[in-house]
């Protein structure tokens, strides 16, 4: 009866998981991985340990995992080695985190003609989170890919949108806030330091630009004026495809 791989965890160095088995193998040990549950182009792995077991890949992310010994192959079973489903959200955390350094700075900025207004909150989600203004939301994370190169290399766009909201009854004063806001938080993202940039997962982020910026309003049934000034933000990610899976360096 062939072995059952019955866990294989990840280690967070990106590059190793444990594995345990149903019980002593038969024979030589052999771990073989491959991108595809279907286990096209499958690779040797190498492993130290006589159980549980520490598997050494070659590159991060998605693999399916056999055990072989004299039964025959186990079912694979799936391991990512780097949370791949973070990468966009991380982008968001890091505007966010970045303009809640900086908000000293901003403050600083919109003193001489806004003495007394003071920016409440620095979210990361949903507008309707807001509850005082002026607050500055970071929301709609996208990401777009690109083939830029063979075998396989492509190029993610990951984009967020960073809006400065805020309610008052005086039309022209508020989109002058908001607009000055939404300037001096892309100046400061377009500081050279923040151009380049490492997610807390170890992705590498590279030509961060915050590359336009308005101010709109409207008016309200209530006589409110809604004013909210947006900055279009995005940074690039580099992503390999090569036969055997798929890498973010």
């Amino acid at each position: 009866m062939p072995l059952s791989l019955t866990s294989l965890t990840p280690n967070t160095d990106g590059t190793t998981a444990v594995a345990t088995l149903s019980g002593a193998p038969s024979g030589t040990l052999v771990f073989t991985a491959s991108a595809t549950p279907d286990g096209i182009d499958p690779q040797t792995i190498p492993y130290t340990g006589s159980g549980p077991y520490t598997l050494t890949f070659p590159f991060t992310y998605l693999w399916f995992v056999t055990a072989n010994d004299t039964h025959g192959p186990s079912t694979a079973k799936p391991v990512w080695l780097k949370n791949i489903a973070t990468f966009l959200d991380e982008c968001g955390m890091w505007v966010q985190n970045r303009i809640k350094m900086y908000l000293p700075a901003i403050q600083a900025g919109i003193a001489g003609t806004f003495p007394n207004t003071t920016i409440k909150q620095v979210l990361y989600g949903f507008a309707a989170q807001v509850v005082s203004f002026p607050s500055i939301v970071v929301s709609q994370p996208s990401a777009s890919l690109n083939w830029i190169g063979t075998p396989f290399l492509a190029e993610n766009t990951m984009s967020a949108v960073i809006a400065v909201d805020n309610q008052a009854n005086t039309e022209i004063t508020e989109i002058r806030m908001v607009t000055q806001i939404a300037q001096l938080i892309a100046w400061i993202l377009n500081q050279p330091s923040n151009l380049w940039f490492t997610l807390p997962s170890g992705i590498r982020c590279y030509e961060g630009a915050a590359a336009a910026y308005r101010g709109e309003q409207m008016m309200l049934e209530n006589g409110r004026f809604p004013a909210a000034g947006t900055v279009s933000w995005s940074a690039k990610v580099a992503q390999i495809f090569p036969s055997t899976g798929a890498q973010i360096t």
